[in-house]
């Protein structure tokens, strides 16, 4: 129910927009009309792996978010991902309102992870969020 309720508020959204902004809708006029997408990152272990997650928490508008995550390890908390170690990634090449994306690696004890995510809507410059970092001991 709250999902059909996401979904119908969704349609009702961009349709008032389609008539306020007419059929002319580029991804210029988008951008300057605040059209935007919200994605999260998180991270966490389930028996013994460690999982990243990228949800797309709010879309606003029709648009195409392409999704890529990353799972980072390393035996030191450093900033910068340069020393980190890719362990596994996975990409969507449209990741709607509320869906998910998920990345497991084997957890390594003593080490350090972090969930990274790029994503781009409608061709936009690309945006990224990093997770806190998770320490498997």
């Amino acid at each position: 129910m709250k999902v059909l309720f996401k979904k119908l508020l969704l349609i009702v959204i961009s349709v008032c927009l389609y008539f306020i902004v007419g059929n002319n809708l580029t991804v210029e006029a988008a951008e300057t009309r605040g059209l935007i997408t919200r994605i999260s990152s998180n991270i966490y272990e389930e028996n013994g792996e460690i999982v990243g997650v990228a949800k797309n928490e709010f879309t606003l508008g029709f648009s195409t978010v392409v999704v890529n995550v990353y799972l980072y390890s390393s035996t030191t908390n450093d900033q910068s991902l340069e020393n980190w170690n890719l362990e596994a990634s996975s990409q969507c090449s449209d990741l709607n309102m509320g869906e998910s994306l998920y990345v497991k690696s084997i957890g390594k004890h003593g080490y350090y992870y972090k969930c990274y995510v790029v994503f781009v809507r409608d061709n936009s410059q690309p945006a990224n969020v990093t997770s806190d970092y998770y320490y498997y001991s």
